[in-house]
């Protein structure tokens, strides 16, 4: 198999891709060089090289997943699996990329360049630790990273045509009272609303090796630092060559798309200032056209183990994001709920003896029910902190052009309500006269005074003002 290596024009040292220069740097002499110039002289420094290295038990080896070749410098042996396509000699450091995998249909469109070195990753993780409540004290001291690699993966970008269209049941409210009714009219309407719209780059990871949810969530790549694919560009790094076609991440882009659409078209629906509560029925979203081009992307992964387990990361090579799942200590988070559920429950009680002078079963129940529902919602989140890696729903970010395509309102029925003004006047004073009884303690039932009665119709007759 053929393997290449970039050699220095000045020194003949290994030369690899700087990520602050953005250009290939050579370690040993400092030269630097542009990644096309270096890439020309290569191509007529390198001679073709034929040789195919067989191990021996030939069928055995073919069948397995890991192929050998040799590393042009020192003569090494090499093991990659049948994805690899840029590795590392272990034995000499100088970075060496299989070009043959990286041809034909496996020759990726476009990629992204590493911006961002190892001791940037290093960073992160530090970074990453801070302020998590509920981590291992240990974790911090103990946890080892045996395992920084920056590696490029492969990805569909994804441009995409969708459409969706959705029913909603609305309600328009009015109100008005005379002399002796209070009026409240609700008018019914069904919405009709579809729309269409372009996405644009939606990345897909496409090597099985990588967790996807992982992948997911260091998104977004800036875009616009998209180059064409350039071999340079590898040396130094780790490449893999997809093994999931793009065919097969349709579903997976259908519905990142369907549920942005679905988003959209209920937040765009027009006219909805107009009523006073929105419903929806129903809603569905499909694509019309898709293209994929197949790119490479810059990506940390580390590997820290603690306590006998292995906690793995992820950072974007170019914008930084690092995401990851921490351990959590089951003890530190049960004393922070027992800590806020003690703290607030007694905070509350306080509050309710001040301000009725005494308590019963019920507001005590209730500053327990308060206690235990906040320390529960504090809890949880400080435990979503401690995951950041999680799987992308929709793909708002890449959607460009949505407009709506139809707009129809129609009206269904209306119904009115009436209620007579002193009933109303009635229930309330009933409502408050039983409030003052139960509060001072009366056995009997309560009568207004003056003696004043309730009566047929809701009528409320006393003889004190109110």
């Amino acid at each position: 198999m053929a393997v290449l290596q970039y050699k220095c024009p000045n020194c003949t040292g290994g030369i690899e891709f700087d990520q602050s220069l953005q250009k290939m740097l050579c370690p040993f002499c400092q030269t630097e060089f542009e990644a096309t110039a270096l890439e020309q002289f290569n191509a007529l420094e390198e001679a073709p090289r034929d040789t195919q290295w067989m191990q021996s038990g030939g069928e055995e080896w073919l069948d397995s997943d890991l192929q050998g070749f040799t590393c042009p410098s020192c003569a090494g042996e090499l093991l990659g699996d049948t994805k690899t396509a840029a590795t590392r000699c272990p034995y000499c450091g100088n970075p060496t990329v299989l070009p043959a995998r990286l041809s034909g249909v496996f020759k990726p469109d476009c990629i992204i360049p590493f911006k961002l070195d190892k001791a940037a990753a290093q960073a992160a993780f530090a970074q990453k630790l801070k302020g998590k409540r509920l981590l291992p004290k240990q974790f911090a001291d103990q946890s080892v990273l045996d395992e920084i690699v920056g590696s490029y993966v492969p990805f569909w970008l994804f441009d995409c045509q969708a459409q969706a269209r959705g029913t909603w049941r609305a309600t328009s409210v009015k109100t008005w009272s005379d002399r002796q009714f209070r009026y409240t009219k609700t008018d019914h309407f069904q919405l009709r609303r579809a729309g269409e719209a372009t996405f644009t780059q939606i990345p897909v990871d496409a090597c099985s090796k990588m967790d996807s949810n992982y992948m997911d969530a260091i998104e977004p790549f800036d875009h616009s630092g998209i180059q064409p694919f350039q071999m340079t560009f590898l040396s130094g790094y780790l490449a893999d060559m997809y093994d999931v076609t793009a065919e097969q991440c349709r579903p997976r882009i259908e519905k990142r798309c369907s549920e942005s659409m679905e988003q959209a078209i209920t937040q765009a629906q027009g006219g909805r200032g107009n009523y006073n509560k929105v419903t929806r029925e129903n809603s569905q979203a499909w694509l019309t056209q898709a293209r994929a081009n197949y790119a490479l992307m810059p990506v940390w992964n580390l590997n820290a183990k603690f306590e006998g387990q292995n906690y793995r990361f992820a950072m974007n090579g170019q914008t930084g994001k690092f995401v990851g799942q921490l351990p959590v200590c089951k003890k530190r988070a049960a004393a922070w709920w027992l800590g806020l559920f003690g703290g607030i429950s007694a905070a509350i009680v306080l509050i309710f003896l001040l301000l009725f002078g005494g308590l019963d079963l019920l507001w005590t129940l209730v500053g327990l029910g308060i206690g235990v529902f906040t320390a529960s919602a504090v809890v949880s989140a400080f435990k979503k902190q401690m995951n950041t890696a999680l799987p992308q729903k929709a793909a708002c970010n890449y959607m460009g052009n949505f407009r709506i395509t139809k707009n129809q309102d129609t009206f269904l029925f209306s119904n009115t309500q009436r209620v007579r003004i002193n009933q109303q006047s009635t229930m309330v004073a009933a409502g408050a006269a039983g409030s003052m009884a139960r509060r001072a303690g009366s056995s009997s039932s309560f009568k207004p005074s003056g003696g004043s009665s309730f009566k047929g119709g809701g009528s409320f007759k006393g003889g004190g003002k109110r």
